[in-house]
């Protein structure tokens, strides 16, 4: 019952953009960057300036602030490799990876011998 009413009530938050400090000087990943809870969450971090690497498409990214586009689609393996070498040659640490990109479902096939 308690989980069913937090559902319909939720609490308040107890970490919103007011209360959270600066983020000068922090890395982040954040994946799915451009649409819904990822660009909220972009949008948050910039206006507490932290430094953000984000990937998939290049002609969506916000034209303000420190933000650097990072080529990785997560649903395409053969672009991660590269991703990593890009962000490592960029950055000496990362303090946040955010994975919020959407669910890949590859379609599935059945592996037999007959």
């Amino acid at each position: 019952m308690g989980t069913t009413w937090s559902q319909f009530f939720p609490p308040s938050p107890a970490l919103t953009e007011v209360n959270l400090p600066s983020q000068r000087q922090k890395v982040f990943i954040v994946t799915g960057g451009y649409s819904g809870m990822g660009l909220e969450l972009s949008t948050f971090l910039y206006q507490k300036s932290a430094r953000k690497q984000s990937g998939r498409s290049k002609p969506r990214i916000p034209r303000e602030g420190e933000l650097v586009f990072l080529p990785l689609a997560l649903d395409d393996l053969s672009t991660i490799k590269p991703a990593v070498e890009i962000f490592t040659a960029a950055e000496s640490r990362l303090d946040v990876l955010f994975n919020n990109a959407g669910v890949s479902n590859p379609q599935i096939r059945a592996q037999t011998n007959f």
